[in-house]
């Protein structure tokens, strides 16, 4: 044993440079692996981290305590309880006393003010505010109506319940956290005092510290309606990782069937030493009994050593993610270890069990073959070139494709936002502007007002338009431009604020006299969308400037500025039950004082509300003028239908919902928060790029050990010529630049057709397939678009010519330091 084992490390030793491809192969194997675990464990440990950190780090919090253990272990916070807080027999909250631990309650910051420090004042929450009918102003005086803790509720099913009044200055301005956590009339403490109140009982409210391993799923099931959960921070999710588990088989797989073929070719390579040692008395056993110690002994060192560099990468990669907490999961790690382990030394047996050992004749058969092969290698330029190709192309498209990756969260990070709506026909008042700007962490609020009517447009150009006229007579699932009949197009109307009206004259073709025009209601701003037409199947699109064929006419619009459209109303009217549509509210025309193509980056009313091409964007002007016109009421105030905020990236949970709160507060609803969406788009960008990038750049790799073990090769080939050139006297300047411009010959065509074949792959490729759907949704949500990243390209390119350079001149320069004489030696080991 000892002596096959000392033979086995000879051996491994002596074909260094044969067995480098293989234990290069399970290196990257394990890197890769052992990498994308600790890059998966550590976004899900940063997801918790920050999900506590927006919703609280409780987990479940208890009321209605009697007498508490302060002691206890997992006791996050203590809150005294006075009172219930009552009004129409519908519990609203209690008042209390928080410790200094109550601001793990989803980070609560006071909105304005102060926390009490008087027995006559109080901070309030803007939802208990709204339910109370009082303003957000502060130092002034507030009633409370009150029970005592103790009340039985069940009471206020069956009979009106008189409350007491207690008077409180209003000294602080809290976030709603109790409408998120406040169900089933829980009392949550919503309304902090300094004191207790005289002559009632007083309770507790308990804050419990934990994890989903707190048996969450009973705590769920129980009737306890003392107890509530913080899903928020602790979401209850049994579902299974299954790209995880196919990422890891896939990963096992590929190493086993890598291993085996590469360790199959390098025995075969074996066999004239395999003869000899059957020769020499050792048994077929024996020879398998040396094979198998050389692979344990490849496997170990592969694994001493990628282990390592695999943990170094992936605590790399991970320090550089949004928001990093390193994690390393260990577990995971040593289990897919020990399974890659046990392939790759299967695929090792496997490949032992197959060894023959052929007499000699057979031998001299084969060893003629391989002699012809050799021969045949001497001039490997085809082979160079496509490996060549090959390693260009493989990073090339790695980095298309992990541009390709995280390109729907680049496009769409920028646009996150809280996207509010009025319910129903009913207005905000644009006053609540002014108050949501207020808040702290909110960074920039924008209004709209949609006005719920149909608008009928139409002019001679419109009606005379062959363009239009095929679009109304085709039948398309989604259409580029609406009509009610032919020649009159059915269109919405924006009201806008004064900040949106200046971004959209920036992007109009308006001076600065037609701008003032329109904000003076004179006129209007017509959005009309560039169409075009695909020459094959007639159907018509939006355009999109990255098409670079010319399969697609651009169509031509009928709406210039200076047009002048006859406008015409219809409005729904319910009269005893019954819908119909009144036609003909009013008739007008309306000057076009500017055309937008494209809507300005910047706007941000896009959230939940699609602009159609054909809308029509008016002042807060025009929008008087129009109701006057029409008879429906008349407009003192800005008005709005649509509301987006943008708030900082790490604004609290508590802010969040308090501005969803004030807003219902004023009859409207928080459609969409898009900031969690593009968090974890983030997530699954970010990991699918990794996967992309690694996976290249272990293909690549690849690539540059076969170009070594070739180039090698390939050199040893013409050894003999080289020792003779150097014997006539050439220099080793005059080599090395004679190579250089055989190589020179081989590489810049080569690199000019890949990066133009890439390049119209790419071109072609990305239209079809790469449709980004915006958070922020225009024309029906969907616009393609593509960034080509040429600085990185000319980076990539660069560093490619210098690595390929460098394996092509590295082993001539070894071996021109030799003297002649040793180089003029035929060389056999090829």
């Amino acid at each position: 044993m000892k002596a096959n084992f000392y033979l086995s490390a000879k051996g491994i030793i002596g074909r260094k440079r044969q067995n480098f491809l293989l234990v290069m192969m399970i290196i990257l194997s394990i890197v890769f692996s052992v990498s994308y675990l600790i890059y998966n464990q550590s976004s899900l440990k940063s997801l918790e981290e920050t999900r506590r950190n927006l919703y609280g780090e409780w987990y479940t919090t208890t009321y209605n305590v009697i007498d508490p253990v302060v002691s206890q272990e997992g006791v996050s916070s203590i809150v005294e309880q006075y009172a219930l807080i009552c009004d129409n027999n519908i519990i609203l909250g209690s008042v209390g006393k928080v410790d200094d631990n109550f601001e793990e309650l989803g980070r609560i910051q006071l909105l304005n003010g102060k926390l009490p420090t008087h027995e006559n004042e109080i901070a309030l929450t803007t939802s208990l505010l709204d339910s109370l009918g009082y303003s957000y102003d502060l130092d002034k005086f507030v009633k409370i109506p009150v029970l005592p803790m103790d009340y039985d509720t069940d009471k206020l099913q069956r009979e009106l319940v008189e409350t007491k009044f207690i008077e409180y200055k209003l000294v602080g301005i809290l976030p709603a956290y109790d409408v998120f956590w406040q169900k089933n009339e829980t009392p949550l403490v919503n309304a902090i005092v300094s004191d207790s109140i005289n002559n009632y009982s007083k309770q507790y409210q308990i804050f419990w510290k934990g994890s989903k391993a707190f048996e969450s799923y009973k705590l769920m099931e129980s009737a306890n309606k003392d107890i509530v959960v913080n899903e928020f921070a602790y979401p209850i999710d049994n579902s299974f990782d299954y790209s995880l588990m196919m990422i890891q088989i896939g990963i096992i797989l590929l190493t086993f069937v890598s291993n085996l073929i590469i360790y199959s070719l390098l025995l075969n390579k074996r066999k004239k030493s395999f003869v000899t040692m059957s020769n020499l008395g050792s048994t077929r056993s024996m020879i398998i009994g040396v094979v198998i110690i050389e692979s344990l002994l490849i496997l170990t060192f592969s694994f001493v050593v990628g282990i390592p560099i695999g943990l170094l990468i992936g605590v790399l990669i991970t320090s550089f993610a949004k928001n990093a907490i390193i994690s390393i999961p260990y577990i995971q790690i040593i289990i897919i270890l020990v399974s890659m382990y046990f392939v790759c030394f299967t695929s090792f047996l496997i490949s032992a069990m197959m060894i023959r050992i052929d007499n000699p004749g057979t031998l001299r058969n084969e060893k003629t073959k391989i002699l012809k092969k050799v021969e045949i290698a001497s001039k490997p330029k085809l082979t160079v070139i496509l490996l060549i190709i090959f390693i260009f192309i493989t990073s090339i498209g790695t980095l298309y494709f992990t541009k390709w990756q995280m390109m729907p969260y680049e496009k769409n990070v920028s646009y996150a936002a809280l996207n509010i709506q009025s319910k129903s026909e009913k207005f905000f008042d644009g006053r609540i502007l002014d108050d949501l700007e207020k808040i702290p962490e909110v960074k920039e609020v924008s209004a709209i007002n949609f006005v719920p009517l149909q608008y009928f447009v139409t002019s001679k150009d419109i009606r005379e338009n062959k363009a239009y006229d095929d679009i109304y007579d085709a039948s398309f699932e989604t259409p580029p431009i609406h009509f009610y009949k032919r020649g009159i197009l059915l269109t919405n109307f924006y009201v806008l604020s004064n900040k949106e009206c200046d971004l959209l004259v920036e992007s109009s073709d308006m001076n600065k006299e037609e701008a003032v025009r329109f904000k003076n209601g004179e006129g209007v701003i017509y959005y009309q969308a560039i169409l075009e037409k695909d020459k094959k199947t007639g159907m018509v699109y939006n355009f999109i400037s990255v098409r670079q064929n010319d399969d697609f006419e651009l169509l031509e619009l009928p709406v210039e500025k200076g047009s002048m459209l006859a406008l015409t109303s219809n409005q729904f009217v319910d009269e005893e039950g019954y819908d119909y549509t009144k036609s003909n509210v009013f008739e007008k025309d309306i000057e076009v004082l500017g055309v937008l193509p494209k809507l300005n980056d910047q706007l941000l009313f896009g959230n939940e509300l699609a602009i159609t091409n054909g809308s029509i964007f008016i002042s807060q002007e025009f929008y008087k003028k129009l109701m006057l016109r029409m008879e429906e009421r008349r407009v003192t105030e800005d008005e709005y239908t649509n509301i987006n905020l943008t708030i900082d990236e790490n604004a609290s949970f508590a802010t969040r919902k308090s501005i969803a709160s004030i807003v219902t507060s004023r009859g409207g609803i928080l459609q969409s928060d898009t900031y969690e969406l593009v968090d974890k788009l983030y997530r699954e960008c970010t990991q699918k790029a990794l996967i992309v990038a690694l996976s290249g750049s272990i293909a690549s790799l690849f690539g540059l050990i076969l170009l070594c073990n070739i180039v090698s090769s390939s050199l040893l080939v013409e050894r003999k010529r080289i020792g003779i050139l150097q014997g006539l006297g050439c220099s080793k300047k005059q080599l090395i630049k004679a190579y250089l411009m055989k190589i020179i010959k081989i590489f810049i065509p080569t690199i000019i057709i890949v990066n133009g074949l890439v390049l119209a792959l790419v071109s072609y490729i990305n239209q079809p397939k790469y449709l980004i759907e915006f958070i922020r949704i225009f024309v029906y949500g969907y616009d393609i678009y593509f960034e080509y990243p040429i600085s990185q390209l000319i980076i990539l390119n660069l560093l490619l010519i210098f690595i390929l350079l460098l394996v092509q001149l590295y082993p001539l320069y070894k071996m021109i330091k030799n003297e002649p004489i040793e180089n003029m030696k035929e060389s056999g080991g090829v």
